[in-house]
């Protein structure tokens, strides 16, 4: 009886143990970051999504690719443009406004 009951609990570890790492992997974001300038000096600021993706290795890969094509083609007025991955559950525009 009493194996059975150390076996119940160790069934019961590994089933919660999977379920953490499971929950734990989430989704990717490859977000790009436009400082630009206007002709009458107006600086606009924007985050926008650019693609997502399954894993943090994948968003970063993409990640560097995109700098490369930024810094070899930057357009009049563009004063910055960065990439950056985060997780889907983070959006570096801030709060929504209600």
């Amino acid at each position: 009886m009493m194996q059975l009951a150390r076996r119940a609990s160790l069934v019961v570890v590994v089933l919660l143990a999977s379920v953490g790492t499971v929950s734990a992997d989430c989704a990717w974001v490859l977000w790009t970051y436009i400082s630009s300038s206007s002709s009458d000096k107006t600086i606009e600021e924007r985050w926008r999504p650019l693609s997502s993706y399954a894993t943090q290795a994948g968003c970063q890969e993409d990640q560097q690719k995109m700098r490369q094509r930024s810094s070899e083609r930057a357009a009049p007025g563009i004063r910055l443009v960065t990439h950056q991955c985060f997780p889907d559950t983070v959006d570096p525009r801030g709060p929504k406004e209600k």
